[in-house]
Formats: structure tokens, C-alpha cells, sequence
């Protein structure tokens, strides 16, 4: 298991002093990088051969954001692999109290063709370190003509080292269009996405968005879906 104890700063932070979501996404990022590096899994044997960790699916339940100047204590710590599928479960806590509790399913792809590898063939293995399975539904949503749409192209600033549009940005732009009572978090919320395809540079994103019975759903596209996100207030 890996853990880390973090003081909300400054620039982690929104004007609501609360924990930017995004943030906290790249709080988990750099947890499971930094047990696969534990683990002697880690760059030798992915990036430097040309082996990219990516996300598919992630889902995240908080009971309150973290705030300005807080310290919190992260944990983060492999599932059992599900043949080229890595989960990991994270936890954040604060004073003894969990408030945030997160999965994520990983898998790894060629730098090169952008597709699936096996990882095995690449001697890449990381055994689970406690028992459980996050849950891998997908949340397709069915728009309506009333749908509202946003148009984006990433920014220089917006690509990883994986040189794909990294998936915290995505919630940087949805935090925009959400309405202003839902930016600060106020009441447990859980949050849920499903990435499909990368979004590289000079792609123009097509984000429709819309409200039903209380849940927010997001799909963002190019010619074919890229993302989709679903957030329910609790």
C-alpha cells in the first residue's frame, strides 16, 4: 500500500478553498505511479520501452471535499489484475474519517500503434494487494434535443507524457459548465467516468451535456465518443 500525508495548498485549491477535482484526480495519478515504482514495475519497464499507463474507467465517491490548508493522508494499493486490466482503490482520509473513496481500472498501451498490450509479454505484473473489484457498467446516456454543447480544442498545456489530452483537464472544463451550485461541493457526491478514446492535439471536442432526475451527464467526441462522465448528488 502506498501511502502519503499532503497539506492542501494554495494552488491546489478552487476560490471555494475547496480541493479542485482535477487535483485530487492527479493526487491518485501520481499514487499509483509511485507504487508501481515500489513495486519495481515502473518506468524501466513501461514508459522507457514504449509502454503508456492509461485509464479506462474511474469512479469516485466523496462525502466532503478537502479544503485550503487541510492535511490529508492518501492511500492507494493495486486489485487483483483482471488480464490486461490493473484496478486500484484509493482512499483519502482526514483526522481518522475517510472522506473520499475512489477506484480505477488501468491498462497499458503502445506508445507506438496506441493499441492494447499484453502485459505479460512485456514482463509486467502486479499482484493485488487486498481483495475486491471495482465495478466496470458502463454509463451510456441517450441525449435529448435540449442537450447543451460545448466546443474545445486541447491546449499545449492540456497533454501529458503520454501526449493525449490528460483525463484531470477533462474535469477542469466540466467543472465550467456545471451550474454554479454544484462547482463547490457541498454534499456527498459521486462522480463516475469512462474513458474511450484519447483526445490528441488539434482535435476539435464536441462536449454535450445535460441534466436528468438530478444526474449530470457529460459525452465528449470527435467524430466518435471520447469520454463520458455521470455525476450524482447524493
Amino acid at each position: 500500500m502506498y501511502e502519503k500525508t499532503i497539506q492542501i495548498r494554495s494552488h491546489h485549491v478552487a476560490p471555494s478553498r475547496q480541493l479542485r477535482f482535477s487535483r485530487l484526480l492527479e493526487f491518485f495519478q501520481d499514487a499509483s505511479i509511485a507504487r508501481t515504482e515500489e513495486l519495481k514495475m515502473g518506468r524501466d519497464k513501461t514508459l522507457d520501452k514504449g509502454l503508456l499507463w492509461v485509464i479506462a474507467r474511474q469512479k469516485v465517491e466523496i462525502k466532503r471535499m478537502p479544503v485550503y490548508d487541510e492535511t490529508i493522508t492518501l492511500r492507494a494499493w493495486p486489485l487483483m489484475t483482471m488480464h490486461i486490466l490493473f484496478p486500484w482503490h484509493y482512499e483519502v482520509e482526514i483526522a481518522g474519517d475517510v472522506v473520499i473513496s475512489a477506484d480505477a481500472v488501468w491498462t497499458l498501451i503502445s506508445e507506438e500503434s496506441r493499441h492494447f498490450v499484453f502485459p505479460e509479454e512485456h514482463g509486467i505484473r502486479i499482484d493485488g494487494e487486498m481483495e475486491g473489484q471495482p465495478s466496470l457498467a458502463s454509463y451510456r446516456y441517450n441525449f435529448t434535443d435540449g442537450a447543451e454543447s460545448a466546443h474545445l480544442k486541447p491546449r499545449y498545456a492540456d497533454l501529458d507524457l503520454n501526449g493525449h489530452m490528460n483525463n484531470c483537464r477533462y474535469f477542469d472544463v466540466i467543472w465550467d459548465l456545471l451550474p454554479r451550485n454544484l462547482q463547490t461541493i457541498s454534499r456527498p457526491v459521486r462522480l463516475e467516468a469512462e474513458y474511450l478514446k484519447e483526445v490528441v492535439a488539434g482535435e476539435w471536442l464536441e462536449i454535450r451535456y445535460e441534466e436528468a432526475g438530478g444526474v449530470w451527464h457529460f459525452e465528449g467526441r470527435a467524430i466518435d465518443p471520447r469520454f463520458r462522465v455521470r455525476i450524482t448528488p447524493e
